[in-house]
């Protein structure tokens, strides 16, 4: 049985009411996030500022804020591109594959018919990122080092021409009234392109903490460096991805890796998300490997740590255990109680949770709806890349699938 007995985070806890609340609160918040830096660098005269040369472009003051803002997000957007990128760069030289990439609301994937492109919702709190794989370990803690280090080093170097480029633009520039405008504009988006990329390449060298769920690349560089439980956990990781990506499924994968994955995490609750994703992916080998105390047993460690995790993953923790309270303990109450909560921690989109949502109305008796559900998963599983997990995954829809056929079988024959 699932462990009911941690109590939820404060987050899970939130009325729908309270998350507009506290979505309405971080609008707010980003707001002044980006008009703050204009502000300040304006000075304390600001308005005077602003209105001087708004009226030396024969514009009205709103307008030019308005421009200063839409300058900001687009500065932002090209950073975020470039610095995820810098990754992709960073990846192919040191013998990585490129699985995914995404930059606020572009998502490229890979797919077994080739590369396919949607816009998406923007992933809370991260700007972008990039997954990787690499079916080769020689040197992979400095490899991997490399793929970390340039994206924040892909921004010093953009940002330090842009800002080089602003330094070389002739006095004359901006000078003559038709080009007033539209040279005045290139210039400040080129400062605060600048600006912004200096900063955020400074910020991905220094080690800080986030409650963003993933691991910064400041971080992540620190564990690097001082080759702590973190680093051992990291490698251990690409190792079984890169294995998986192979062809390798769960169950064959290596169990030394598996178990030096495991050795070391943290026994106790700490602030390293790491410790979750070993567990998930322990349930995921030991759930193929028809181990079910161990998977439970592990699927609950994770999520025990769910707070640290991403919403993402929080939501992928949840479908697995509504998926094992559907098919594997036959406990509809629980079943539809993790989905639930998998649906509060992230509303589904149209791609996520369609085998949990196919297990649950399953075991609730509701076969048609299941039928629907189960079909597109499939669908969704076939458009993927071959992977290890693809077979697991393969086998699990089988046996929904033959469920389902008993169901319908045993409906006619009454």
């Amino acid at each position: 049985m699932l462990d009911f007995s941690k109590p939820d985070t404060p987050e899970s806890s939130l009325t729908p009411e309270q998350l507009k609340q506290k979505k309405r609160r971080q609008g707010i918040f980003n707001l002044a996030f980006l008009l703050g830096p204009l502000l300040w660098l304006k000075g304390a005269d600001w308005f005077t500022s602003i209105s001087s040369q708004a009226e030396a472009l024969h514009l009205p003051w709103p307008v030019l804020l308005l421009f200063w803002l839409i300058a900001l997000v687009l500065a932002n957007f090209l950073v975020v591109i470039i610095h995820e990128l810098g990754h992709v760069a960073g990846a192919l030289s040191a013998g990585f594959t490129v699985v995914s990439f995404t930059a606020g609301i572009l998502h490229l994937e890979r797919k077994a018919t080739g590369w396919q492109a949607r816009l998406q919702r923007l992933v809370a709190k991260v700007g972008g990122m990039v997954q990787v794989y690499t079916t080769h370990y020689d040197h992979l803690r400095r490899r991997y080092m490399l793929v970390v280090a340039a994206g924040p080093a892909a921004n010093l170097l953009s940002g330090s021409l842009a800002l080089l480029l602003l330094a070389a633009l002739p006095e004359s520039f901006g000078s003559t009234p038709e080009n007033r405008l539209p040279e005045y504009l290139f210039s400040t988006l080129l400062s605060i392109f600048g600006w912004i990329s200096i900063v955020q390449g400074v910020l991905g060298f220094v080690p800080v903490r986030t409650t963003t769920g993933y691991i910064q690349d400041s971080l992540m560089l620190s564990h690097m460096l001082r080759r702590d439980k973190a680093m051992y956990q990291q490698l251990f990781l690409l190792q079984l991805s890169g294995s998986s990506y192979q062809g390798t499924r769960p169950r064959l994968w290596n169990t030394e890796w598996v178990q030096g994955l495991l050795a070391h995490s943290s026994e106790t609750i700490g602030e390293n998300v790491l410790d979750c994703y070993a567990h998930s992916w322990a349930y995921i080998y030991f759930d193929d490997c028809q181990d079910l105390d161990s998977a439970r047993r592990h699927l609950n460690e994770a999520l025990d740590r769910k707070h640290l995790a991403s919403a993402e993953v929080q939501q992928y923790l949840f479908c697995e255990a509504a998926y094992v309270a559907a098919l594997r303990t036959h406990d509809v109450e629980q079943a539809r109680h993790w989905l639930n909560r998998a649906q509060q921690v992230k509303p589904f989109t149209a791609q996520e949770g369609l085998f949990a949502q196919a297990a649950v109305l399953w075991a609730e008796g509701n076969t048609p709806q299941a039928e629907a559900f189960l079909q597109a998963a499939h669908k969704q599983l076939q458009d993927a890349i071959d992977t290890g997990s693809k077979l697991q995954s393969t086998d699990r829809m089988q046996e929904l699938q033959s469920r389902l056929q008993q169901t319908t079988s045993a409906t006619v024959s009454a």
